[in-house]
């Protein structure tokens, strides 16, 4: 194995330096308001949902407001704000005839708490989360006391968009299933049960629940490979494949692993359109570094290394274990068992820091579960786009055997394997013997 490619080393070095600087390093303190303090603020509308019966409101360039700055209106246009800070609103029931489109800027008062820190390891760090994401705490019992005229209309199109396929998806399947599938095709989990995550995520597969670089390559690279037989020009396909990307991507918010898949899908759809060769480590390279440097918190989060790690180990095993062959189940073993043993032995040091365990089974239910997600996705997009409810029975079946899978998998002997935590000197050693059995090979 060589090392050609200098940006990819350097990207990869940026974020193991950010990643140890922010586990070790203690952040500086912000001026945020103190717990259970009651405060009016204003920001603008970026994301809204119901959950639990309650209108959740994320507001970005969140400005602290004294009682008189709140009681004007005009205020809620300010559009100069510099502020990075974020919050959380939580509604009270009925404080609100209307939702607020998205783009508006709001004036809310309310009780300021502060998102929990992880008390036991491998429970769930929701101020790290929360944080990565740009949302520094969370107002209780707000509420509404000002909304702007103005709003950004492509993403309450957008937003309305998701909401009537999810109603339509729910309408037609079983709800359990409806909730899996609006998690996949529209990131909407919300009516996603947490015993079926927590099921998916035991037996190895919890990947197909988060929008991934296959929704992606069957949208954008579908969706131009399709123009493309209509016989139009180059650049109109690589033009209209990036603008499905970017509105897709609004529309399911751009995550660590939307931002990646997007971008990446991008830059081969530029390449396509200048005549150049895609290379894949390159541009997951260069979508590493904007992400970082949007979001350096982001190198904490599960949903970065594992998205990358996935996309890395895929990458660099294929060309050193795959070998020309003539017959073909083992070439079919091949192209089935090495990405999956790649992505393994690239991310297994990171499942043990989040999940402290190991689904044995997880890559043979894999090569089960993929293949059908090529099956799942287009038909369920096509359904609801044709507004043909029988269609939607395929995915039924599909999401169906999926569960089945997973509680039979769970049924086997030694399916989950504890291992805890590993200390980062054991995660440096065994990625260091991984790297250098790589070169050597």
């Amino acid at each position: 194995m060589q090392l050609k490619r200098p940006l990819c080393v350097a990207v990869l070095l940026l974020c193991t330096g950010l990643f140890l600087v922010q586990l070790t390093g203690q952040k500086m303190a912000e001026a945020l308001p103190k717990e259970k303090e009651q405060i009016s603020l204003g920001g603008r509308l970026m994301q809204k949902e119901e959950k639990n019966g309650h209108l959740l409101l994320y507001l970005q360039q969140v400005q602290i407001l004294s009682g008189a700055v709140a009681a004007d209106a005009s205020n809620t246009n300010n559009k100069n704000s510099n502020s990075k800070m974020g919050a959380v609103c939580y509604l009270q029931e009925g404080s609100l005839a209307q939702m607020p489109s998205l783009g508006s800027r709001l004036i809310v008062c309310g009780k300021v708490r502060y998102f929990a820190h992880a008390e036991n390891e491998g429970q769930f760090d929701a101020r790290a989360y929360y944080a990565s994401q740009g949302y520094d705490f969370q107002l209780t019992n707000a509420e509404l006391l000002k909304v702007s005229r103005e709003a950004d209309r492509l993403a309450e199109g957008l937003f309305r968009l998701r909401e009537d396929a999810k109603a339509f998806f729910k309408a037609y399947m079983r709800e359990e299933n409806a909730g899996i599938l609006s998690a996949m095709v529209l990131g909407e989990k919300s009516a996603l049960d947490g015993d079926i995550r927590m099921l998916f995520q035991r037996n190895g597969i919890a990947h197909i629940l988060a929008i991934s670089g296959l929704h992606i390559s069957l949208l954008g690279m579908g969706f131009y490979r399709l123009l493309r037989k209509c016989f139009l020009p180059i650049w109109v396909c690589c033009g209209a494949g990036v603008g499905m990307l970017l509105l897709y991507g609004k529309m399911v918010g751009v995550g660590s692993s939307v931002f990646r898949a997007c971008g990446m899908c991008m830059i081969m759809l530029f390449a396509q359109l200048l005549g150049r060769s895609y290379d894949l480590l390159t541009a997951m390279a260069v979508t590493a570094l904007l992400l970082v440097l949007q979001k350096p918190d982001s190198v904490q989060q599960a949903g970065f290394l594992l998205s990358y790690g996935a996309v890395l180990g895929l990458t660099i095993f294929l060309p050193v274990f795959q070998t020309e062959t003539e017959y073909r189940i083992q070439k079919i073993l091949q192209e089935r068992l090495l990405p999956g043993i790649g992505i393994l032995l690239v991310t297994l040091p990171v499942q043990l820091w989040f999940f402290y365990e190991l689904p044995v089974y997880a890559m043979l239910l894999n090569l089960l579960v993929i293949p059908l997600m090529s099956v799942l996705l287009p038909v369920a997009i096509f359904a609801y786009l044709l507004r043909f409810p029988l269609l939607l029975q395929i995915p039924e079946y599909i999401l169906t055997f999926y569960r089945w899978l997973c509680i039979k998998a769970e049924g086997l002997p030694g399916s989950i394997q504890i291992f805890g935590r590993p200390r980062i000197w054991q995660m440096i050693v065994y990625y260091m013997l991984l790297f250098f059995s790589l070169v050597l090979l």
